[in-house]
């Protein structure tokens, strides 16, 4: 792959550029606070389908072996 001197220079000369700016990054860019990859309403939503859906089949289960009848 052959790239053109115009490419090469440029990319040389940031370079360069940045070489004395080492350590003088800024203390807020350095720092972000940590992002979740999944915001509170779809986890809030994704634990009600779980959580409802293991009640509704205990209550099945639980139906189906008797547990719920009527039976005095």
């Amino acid at each position: 792959m052959t790239v053109s001197k115009r490419v090469v220079a440029a990319k040389s000369q940031k370079y360069h550029e940045n070489v004395h700016r080492r350590g003088a990054v800024p203390e807020l860019s350095s720092r972000k606070e940590p992002r979740f990859a999944v915001g509170p309403v779809l986890l809030g939503f994704f634990l009600f389908v779980v959580v409802g859906s293991s009640v509704v089949q205990i209550i099945q289960s639980a139906s189906a072996r008797g547990l719920f009848s009527s039976k005095a």
